[in-house]
């Protein structure tokens, strides 16, 4: 389930928006025949982990690759809204690692990918 504290850890979004998001992702029906679009780079280890969790769950989704933007000095330019991979469910954007897998295990239908108690999420 998606976790309060751990998605307050990594925003700057407050705490009241973040409970009430949680709140209704954790009781929303599950998503039949969504669009997915993956938005990444192919050696993306989220684009990776994202794939994986998409196949697992029998989902449908096509990829679109993100032009990677390069600096002066040759390394990817890691700023900007296309500077990192993101997932498109039917027209709502998610871009953290974290906030993906959730939501693809909590909302598609297919098996879930974390063991159903608390104690065995935190242990996988």
């Amino acid at each position: 389930m998606l976790s309060f504290s751990s998605l307050r850890q990594h925003s700057g979004v407050s705490p009241v928006l973040l409970r009430n998001f949680c709140r209704a992702i954790s009781t929303a029906p599950l998503l039949k025949n969504p669009k997915i679009i993956l938005h990444g780079f192919p050696n993306s280890g989220t684009c990776f982990l994202t794939r994986f969790a998409l196949h697992a769950k029998g989902a449908k989704f096509e990829e679109q690759p993100l032009n990677v933007r390069m600096k002066p000095d040759g390394t990817p330019d890691t700023t900007g809204p296309s500077s990192k991979p993101w997932l498109e469910v039917d027209g709502l954007r998610i871009d953290m690692p974290g906030a993906i897998f959730n939501f693809v295990n909590e909302r598609l239908e297919g098996p879930a990918l974390l063991p159903a108690s608390d104690e065995g999420s935190a242990r996988s």
